[in-house]
């Protein structure tokens, strides 16, 4: 990755937190998408680390092209006030499963995510999918987007980076940035991430119960329901007590860390409920998705989601080509 340092006064967004610089993590395996924008339907898709962030960027998207060009003529002329925000959250999702078949769950539910959410000419395109030499300490998967979204991914498995910018529209006054620890515990480790005291006054805690949050009527599956799934493969499931979190057995953890940085003056407040609002929605979607699929991930190996990967990037380049639009809704 280099030696270089980020300072984002320059210009150059920090991708990582103060002990840990981005270029201290290159990857083994290198994964580049390409997102599409298409302004007059206002859509827009690409990948974060493995939490369908194509969503993300879509609703980001959305707003800010729209208040991107309502308020050019005003941020220009308030660029000597603008302010910086920096919003934490931690979000905790537990999950009936181990640390190990999360791995390949989350790597399967993406690849098949990403099928979902693509087509007429418009989606998921796969550039990159290769080996990269770099230091063996760390092994993962780096993406990065184009046209209006650049993100990049490090998968450190069990610990995930990603960094998903505007550098079109908000340059270096946005960024988000999930840190992903995977534990194999109940959603009960108090700093996951070893945040300094200064850090863990700013942040709060959101648990996310994939069987009891609500799930907006668009979302909602009957096939992908906790309280009614039931694994053929495994015996898990359906989770209808209140506290299955505190019974399942295996049980592991996804700490996702998710730093907000927003430096234009007057719209800070509504920008950040936007982003975080649709991030609850997105992770709560994505691991409903996840254990519901119990049965078609479960048995396969590291081997063989790698073949599917590649099966993948070519079913995607065809529909992203062909076909109509689709994938999931945006909220008005």
């Amino acid at each position: 990755m280099g030696s270089k340092k980020y300072d984002y006064e320059k210009g150059i967004i920090p991708l990582a937190s103060d002990e840990v610089h981005v270029e201290e993590l290159p990857a083994e395996r290198t994964m580049t998408f390409a997102s599409s924008m298409q302004f007059g339907g206002l859509r827009c898709n690409t990948i974060l680390g493995g939490a369908f962030t194509w969503d993300i960027f879509r609703y980001v998207s959305l707003f800010i092209v729209h208040l991107g060009r309502l308020f050019c003529t005003l941020l220009s002329q308030l660029l000597s006030i603008r302010i910086k925000m920096v919003v934490i959250k931690e979000y905790r999702v537990t999950m009936p499963m181990s640390v190990d078949e999360y791995q390949v769950a989350q790597l399967f539910a993406v690849a098949e995510v990403s099928k979902n959410e693509t087509g007429g000419g418009e989606g998921v395109e796969v550039r990159k999918n290769e080996p990269y030499k770099g230091d063996p300490l760390f092994n993962g998967e780096f993406s990065e987007g184009s046209l209006e979204v650049h993100e990049e991914a490090w998968n450190v498995y069990p610990y995930c980076r990603t960094i998903l910018t505007n550098p079109e529209y908000m340059k270096d006054n946005f960024y988000i940035k999930v840190e992903t620890y995977h534990l194999p515990d109940r959603g009960d480790s108090e700093n996951a991430h070893k945040l300094s005291s200064e850090q863990l006054k700013s942040r709060e805690v959101v648990p996310v119960d994939i069987a009891f949050d609500t799930v907006l009527p668009d979302d909602y599956k009957e096939s992908e329901d906790p309280k009614k799934f039931k694994s053929v493969k495994t015996g898990r499931g359906p989770l209808v007590a209140k506290d299955w979190n505190k019974n399942v057995d295996p049980v592991m953890t996804c700490y996702k860390l998710v730093t907000v940085h927003f430096k234009w003056w007057g719209l800070q407040t509504r920008v950040e409920n936007f982003i975080q609002s649709t991030l609850k929605r997105l992770f709560t979607n994505m691991h409903r998705q996840v254990f519901c699929w119990t049965d078609k991930w479960h048995g396969m190996t590291m081997e063989s989601i790698r073949a599917l990967e590649d099966k993948t990037k070519e079913e995607l380049e065809s529909q992203r080509r062909t076909g109509e639009i689709r994938g999931t809704k945006s909220v008005n």
